[in-house]
């Protein structure tokens, strides 16, 4: 994909000043970045709103002629803590939001788990966080 051509490479440009239009990017389905998979869908932790967890999905993953891999990730909102399910019940926003981060900017590397339930019909959905644990 030529950078000019992509709605976001304003956005790449801030984090690569020496992306020119003409550059030519790799987008991938999936990526391994120090041992942990990524892939286009997956829910990562990018921060933190009002004393809530802020997730956001991959949209794209691109590698840029540097060698350096970002990630063009979609917000979602963050309604509260779900004490029955034990996760964050979120949607997406009503204006699309991208941001393109690296995974150095991550709040939580590991990505998290997406549900859906059926029971559930105003559009939202329930993420859960990964957590690993100490091995011996």
């Amino acid at each position: 994909m030529v950078t000019g051509d992509a709605p976001f490479f304003n956005q790449l440009r801030r984090h690569e000043k020496d992306i020119l239009p003409t550059d030519v990017v790799y987008v991938a389905k999936k990526v391994s970045v120090h041992g942990t998979e990524y892939r286009v869908g997956a829910v990562i932790h990018t921060g933190w709103i009002d004393e809530l967890p802020e997730f956001s999905s991959i949209f794209k993953i691109v590698m840029v002629p540097s060698s350096k891999v970002y990630f063009i990730l979609e917000r979602y909102v963050t309604i509260q803590f779900d004490d029955h399910y034990h996760s964050f019940q979120a949607c997406k926003p009503q204006r699309e939001c991208t941001v393109v981060m690296q995974q150095s900017e991550f709040k939580h590397y590991l990505p998290a788990h997406q549900v859906k339930l059926s029971s559930v019909a105003d559009g939202s959905f329930y993420i859960n966080p990964r957590c690993t644990l100490p091995r011996r």
